[in-house]
């Protein structure tokens, strides 16, 4: 059966910085002029950035809108709730079939990362993996201040504690990263 073949590759993140780059793509979004007549759902989803004409920074996105979203969770669904996301997919999918990887190996070691994946697919592939971030634009926020993760990084604390558990309990096909890399503590 074609679902028993298939395979997932997951990449995580450290929350807050997967939110920043969310909030950074919003902004290039904007920036970039969707009209809301050109694609009004684009546009609804990258607006929640700007208060009236004007662009909200991180902290202010952080502070007005995401906490407000994060503390309504699980009714408003955060992404960077992993945990939830890998239970549900391993209730559909056996557990070899889903390779984890750490966003952090991704960027301090493609070449490990590529390996990976190279043997979790059972193939070589061409071309080689990197890290590179296209997406720059005048503005661009690079990181979070330590007083926003301080506000942010409670909301996701339990969860990745919960991933960790959940992953060490469970795991994946032999190539993974063991034990997974525990996201870095920023504050």
């Amino acid at each position: 059966d074609a679902l028993s073949r298939l395979k997932i590759i997951v990449s995580l993140r450290e929350p807050v910085s997967r939110e920043l780059s969310l909030y950074n793509h919003h902004v290039e979004c904007v920036l970039a002029g969707e009209e809301k007549s050109n694609n009004a759902q684009n546009w609804r989803w990258c607006n929640d950035v700007m208060r009236r004409d004007e662009r909200l920074s991180f902290e202010e996105y952080a502070n007005s809108r995401l906490k407000k979203w994060l503390s309504e969770y699980p009714k408003r669904i955060s992404l960077s709730i992993y945990v939830d996301y890998l239970k549900e997919w391993m209730s559909l999918f056996h557990r070899d079939q889903i390779l984890v990887l750490s966003y952090d190996e991704i960027t301090e070691d493609p070449s490990m990362v590529q390996w990976r994946i190279r043997q979790f697919l059972g193939g070589e592939f061409p071309g080689e993996l990197s890290h590179s971030n296209h997406r720059d634009y005048e503005g661009k926020v690079e990181r979070a201040s330590l007083e926003t993760r301080l506000t942010l990084e409670p909301f996701f604390y339990e969860k990745n504690l919960e991933l960790y558990r959940l992953l060490d309990k469970n795991p994946g096909p032999w190539m993974e990263q063991r034990p997974f890399h525990r996201f870095k503590d920023f504050g």
